[in-house]
């Protein structure tokens, strides 16, 4: 679990140093993209935190533990808030507007993270029987 703070603590604090560089690419400075994939995205340190979570739930699915419905609805809510905030967080950069030093970083340090947290999540309960609808539509 240190491994895993302290691999979103890089990614912010590399963002925060790198200034110039966006946490997602719109694709409109090739320069910025080269040097943002050079720097950030071709780093394995940067993947590490969705390979410990993906790890973590692997050793929770292997367990089969018993989830009461109150955290099932309650991890239920986290997962597709976080999620959703890792998908649309960066909705307003694309219309224009520039992200700032401090949401920038944000987002780099904890969209992966939370991403893999979501899709770890849904995996997890699908292969312990607690997927419910979504089980049936991915099965």
């Amino acid at each position: 679990m240190i491994r895993l703070l302290r691999r979103v603590q890089e990614d912010f604090l590399l963002t925060v140093q790198l200034n110039s560089f966006m946490a997602v690419e719109t694709f409109l400075a090739l320069t910025s993209i080269i040097d943002s994939s050079m720097n950030i995205y071709i780093k394995a340190y940067t993947h590490a935190a969705p390979m410990f979570i993906g790890m973590i739930f692997g050793c929770l699915a292997v367990r089969r533990n018993q989830l009461s419905r109150l955290i099932q609805g309650a991890a239920w809510a986290l997962v597709a808030t976080v999620s959703l905030a890792a998908l649309l967080g960066v909705r307003t950069w694309f219309d224009g507007r520039p992200p700032e030093r401090l949401e920038s970083a944000f987002y780099a340090g904890l969209h992966r993270a939370s991403w893999s947290l979501g899709a770890s999540w849904v995996m997890y309960t699908c292969a312990t029987g607690h997927g419910g609808f979504v089980n049936k539509i991915l099965a």
